[in-house]
């Protein structure tokens, strides 16, 4: 592919922002942080940390750094106690209503190079709070993937090479320049901008010439679908999920050019409704550190009832280590980890702690997280495959982990969303499932809650459900 080219003054005129009210708010705005940044900070020396809620400040105090050659930490004022100490290592400055304002003076100082840093928080796939460091370099190459993939969609299987562990998408006969300014990736934006994939909206309509618009989630329902035609959503599936329950929602998500789902499995019955209502769903693998998806599957073969997450994005190999192990090598991988008192470059490969498998048709099957293993009593337990058999019998969603137990280490616990089932058909459903999995992989313990709890990135908050299990007062299965 070729390199991709962001030219600053398409920074400066905020083409790539759909409102023209808010196009001129950006413009105004961007002249007046970079004033901020030119009176105080280093180029190619200095981390500011940007917390603002707008998006339109956002993205001009975003830029402003950018364009001035000068490193951002992209948080949020709703961040706690434990991200904010991390901020206070590595960053100097955040902006004032009048100035930029010192944090306090760090020894920490990242790489001198010409190109500034875009740093993202991220469990990563291994859980721990780290801080993820991209340039726009790496984020423009995982656009400028994605916008071919998505032109060649219809015929990516045939694209596909797969050697021994390994996929790839395939080169040869591929037109490889002058496509960007062919195919415009235009999107709403619902997702917090501090997120990768709140973010790379932004980036995909910089380099295609696309544009972005901004709704909060709640509000998706009431817009009219004819606006939303021509447009790319991206959500997690408890987002889904919630949307599915409403009639006029389900309407406007099908009117989308395409929605990339990632972030967790859908449920069955989520899948199922998707599929009879032709929703144009792209499920989708990625992380912060790949700068969002490295996989897609084309919608066609979800409708087509095609599980899993699909193909490597051009540019991006896909590989299958020890356990099972997801190993990505791509452009768009990030740079590194802040440090204690470094700069963490990455391996590359970069191995993930996401386990998968390949089906036949080359596209990535994922099984769960490696740190998410049980080990029961010395067994061990893939509590993804437990969830998909007891989702498919119990037809309800529910999730699967595990609780610390004297006796057996772990203890395999389920909790259901919705109401409790009777003795009776808990007892007959358990049966089945006991056809299927083995019985020390059944959970020993259950509970209800009316909805999951979410994380503000809108994933299912485990903790919170492990809390349900302080005090066990439920029954044993």
């Amino acid at each position: 592919m070729g390199k991709p080219l962001i030219h600053l003054p398409d920074l400066k005129k905020g083409l790539f922002i759909g409102d023209p009210e808010l196009r001129s708010k950006y413009q105004e705005r961007l002249v007046h942080y970079t004033s901020f940044i030119k009176k105080a900070c280093r180029q190619n020396g200095d981390l500011v940390y940007i917390n603002e809620e707008d998006p339109i400040d956002f993205l001009a105090q975003t830029f402003a750094c950018i364009e001035s050659s000068v490193s951002v930490l992209l948080g949020s004022s709703q961040w706690g106690s434990s991200e904010i100490q991390g901020v206070r290592k590595y960053a100097n400055f955040t902006f004032g209503s009048e100035d930029l304002e010192v944090i306090e003076q760090v020894s920490f100082t990242l790489p001198k190079d010409s190109n500034p840093s875009i740093i993202f928080k991220t469990g990563g796939s291994s859980g721990k709070i780290q801080f993820a460091c991209h340039t726009m370099e790496s984020l423009t190459s995982a656009a400028d993937s994605l916008a071919l993939f998505l032109q060649k969609e219809d015929r990516v299987e045939a694209l596909i090479k797969k050697e021994d562990s390994q996929v790839c998408f395939d080169y040869q006969g591929v037109e490889e320049h002058g496509f960007m300014n062919q195919w415009a990736m235009s999107s709403l934006i619902t997702l917090p901008l501090h997120h990768v994939s709140g973010f790379m909206p932004i980036i995909r309509a910089i380099v295609s010439g696309g544009e972005v618009f901004f709704e909060s989630f709640k509000k998706l329902k009431e817009l009219c679908p004819k606006t939303v035609r021509n447009l790319w959503l991206s959500l997690v599936p408890t987002q889904l999920k919630e949307l599915c329950g409403d009639a006029s929602s389900l309407r406007i998500l099908g009117e989308f050019r395409g929605i990339f789902m990632g972030g967790a499995s859908m449920s069955e019955k989520v899948v199922s409704l998707c599929i009879e209502k032709q929703l144009p769903i792209y499920p989708c693998y990625g992380m912060t550190e790949t700068a969002a998806m490295v996989s897609l599957m084309p919608k066609k073969q979800f409708l087509l009832e095609q599980r899993g997450v699909g193909y490597p994005l051009p540019g991006v190999r896909i590989s299958l280590v020890k356990d099972g192990l997801i190993s990505i090598e791509s452009k768009s991988l990030f740079r590194g980890y802040l440090g204690a008192c470094s700069f963490k470059k990455p391996r590359v490969p970069f191995v993930t702690e996401d386990m998968g498998t390949f089906a036949q048709d080359k596209s990535l099957i994922l099984r769960g997280k490696k740190n998410q293993l049980i080990n029961t009593g010395g067994e061990k337990v893939d509590p993804q495959e437990v969830m998909e058999v007891m989702e498919r019998i119990f037809n309800r969603s529910l999730c699967v982990f595990s609780i610390e137990d004297a006796r057996w280490g772990e203890k395999v616990v389920a909790v259901f969303e919705g109401n409790p089932f009777t003795e009776d058909s808990m007892a007959w459903k358990l049966q089945e499932c006991k056809k299927i999995l083995s019985q020390y992989k059944i959970p020993k313990s259950y509970k209800y809650v009316d909805k999951f709890p979410l994380l503000p990135s809108k994933k299912i908050n485990f903790q919170k459900l492990k809390n349900l299990f302080a005090e066990e007062a439920n029954g044993s299965f």
